[in-house]
C-alpha cells in the first residue's frame, strides 16, 4: 500500500479515520474490549439532555454484556457494519442498543426499522411484554438531515400528539449530525467531544483534551494503533474501494434510468405529433436531439 493510498483512510498524523464505518466499529470493539463503548454510550445518554433541553433523560449503562456486528462488506451491494449491543442498566434491566454511523439519506426509515427489529427480538426470545427492557438506537450522520433544526443531537420517541409529556419509556432513537458539530467552536459537553473525535481525531481541541481525559486518550491511542496496522489498513482500503465502486455503480444505473426516461419521453412526443398530423420532416425539425433514423423508426412503427 502506498502512502497516497494510506492517506485516504488515515490522518496525516497517523490516526485511522472513524469516518469509515469499519474504523468506527473497531474503535469500540477491538479485541472485545468494550470499555470505550460503554463510555461512549453513557456519555451520549447522559449529556444529550444538556446539549438539547428538549431531550428527556433515558437510562445509564452499567455494563456491556455482548456486542455483535453485521458483516462489513459482503459484495458490491454495500453492506454496512452495525453494532448490536446487549447491556445492563442501573436497574438491572437488559438494554438492547443498535448503533450505526450511517451516511444514507434514508437513515430515518432504516433507523426505525432496525430499532423495531432489535426491540421485537425480545418477544421472539419468549419474554412477556412487561419483561421487555429498553431499546436504544444511536445514529451518527455525516450530513445534515434537518436544516430547520439547530440542535446537533436529537431524540425520537413514541409520543402522543398534542401531549408531549406522554411518551414511551421503552425506546429512544438518538441521532447526531456531525456537520453541525463541526461548526461548533467549543467542546462544552461529551456529545460535542465524541462528535469532534469521530469527525476528526486530529482536531486540536481533542488532542489537548486527551492530555487530561483518560477516555479520550484511550480512543486516540486505539485509532493510532489501527492506523499503524498495515494488514488492517489494507483491508480497510479494499473495503473503501468496494464501497466507492458500489456508489458509483448505483449512480451510473440511476443516470442510465434518467437518460432512458428522457428518450422514452421523446418517443412519446413523436407519436403524439404524428397523431396530430405532423409529417416526418416537421417532427425531425422539432425533435432535433435524436438522429433522423431514430425519429423515422418510431414514426413508422406507430
Amino acid at each position: 500500500m502506498t502512502s497516497e493510498n494510506v492517506g485516504e483512510v488515515v490522518t496525516e498524523d497517523g490516526y485511522a479515520k472513524p469516518e469509515y464505518d469499519e474504523v468506527f466499529k473497531s474503535l469500540f470493539t477491538l479485541n472485545n474490549d468494550y470499555d470505550l463503548l460503554a463510555n461512549f454510550i453513557n456519555d451520549i445518554l447522559k449529556d444529550a439532555p444538556y446539549a438539547n433541553r428538549n431531550i428527556k433523560p433515558f437510562t445509564h449503562i452499567k455494563r456491556i454484556i455482548k456486542a455483535e456486528t453485521d458483516p462489513t462488506i459482503n459484495y458490491i451491494g454495500e453492506k454496512r457494519p452495525r453494532l448490536y449491543i446487549l447491556a445492563e442498566d442501573e436497574e438491572s434491566n437488559h438494554i438492547n442498543i443498535e448503533m450505526q454511523r450511517a451516511l444514507e439519506d434514508d437513515y430515518l426509515e432504516r433507523a426505525e426499522y432496525y430499532l423495531s427489529r432489535v426491540h421485537g427480538r425480545k418477544l421472539e426470545e419468549g419474554k412477556e411484554y412487561k419483561e421487555i427492557g429498553k431499546t436504544v438506537g444511536i445514529h451518527i450522520l455525516n450530513h445534515v438531515k434537518y436544516n430547520h433544526i439547530e440542535d446537533y443531537v436529537n431524540c425520537l420517541r413514541l409520543t402522543m400528539d398534542g401531549h408531549p409529556n406522554i411518551y414511551s419509556s421503552k425506546t429512544a432513537l438518538y441521532f447526531i449530525e456531525l456537520p453541525k458539530i463541526r461548526k461548533s467552536s467549543c467542546i462544552a459537553n461529551r456529545v460535542l467531544i465524541w462528535g469532534k473525535l469521530i469527525d476528526n481525531p486530529s482536531h486540536i481541541d481533542i488532542r489537548i483534551l486527551s492530555k487530561t481525559d483518560y477516555v479520550i486518550k484511550r480512543a486516540l491511542d486505539r485509532l493510532k494503533e489501527l492506523g499503524s496496522n498495515e494488514d488492517y489498513l489494507l483491508n480497510l482500503k479494499r473495503g473503501a474501494y468496494i464501497m466507492n465502486k458500489s456508489r458509483n455503480f448505483k449512480e451510473e444505473i440511476f443516470q442510465e434510468g434518467v437518460e432512458k426516461g428522457k428518450r422514452e419521453e421523446k418517443f412519446n412526443i413523436i407519436i403524439k405529433l404524428k397523431n396530430k398530423g405532423y409529417n416526418l420532416s416537421e417532427i425531425c425539425d422539432i425533435i432535433d436531439d435524436l438522429n433522423k433514423s431514430e425519429v423515422e423508426k418510431i414514426y413508422n412503427q406507430n
